[in-house]
């Protein structure tokens, strides 16, 4: 993976290190790169999916889904930010 890449996809890979301590799972952020690597050319929404089950989470997309409507037992979740940051909602 470039770096740019790399770069572009960190706040992703952070968000799922923040979820997946939230539950209890330790995995590093070299291991999630590495996870976002062997995932080039595949959309950004499946490779978070599958790397989320690879680490020992569930995973689904969710699209414009106004905030107050996500079920809490979906909790926490990755959120596109509308300028395209990401966030965790716990």
């Amino acid at each position: 993976m470039s770096s740019t890449n790399a770069i572009m996809y960190t706040p992703w890979l952070d968000a799922m290190r923040q979820i997946a301590g939230h539950h209890g799972l330790s995995v590093s952020q070299e291991n999630l790169t590495r996870m976002m690597a062997w995932e080039r050319g595949v959309a950004l929404e499946s490779a978070m999916v599958r790397i989320a089950r690879r680490v020992g989470l569930e995973g689904r997309v969710l699209q414009d889904v106004p905030c107050e409507r996500i079920n809490q037992t979906l909790l926490p979740a990755m959120l596109e930010l509308k300028d395209k940051g990401v966030a965790v909602l716990y």
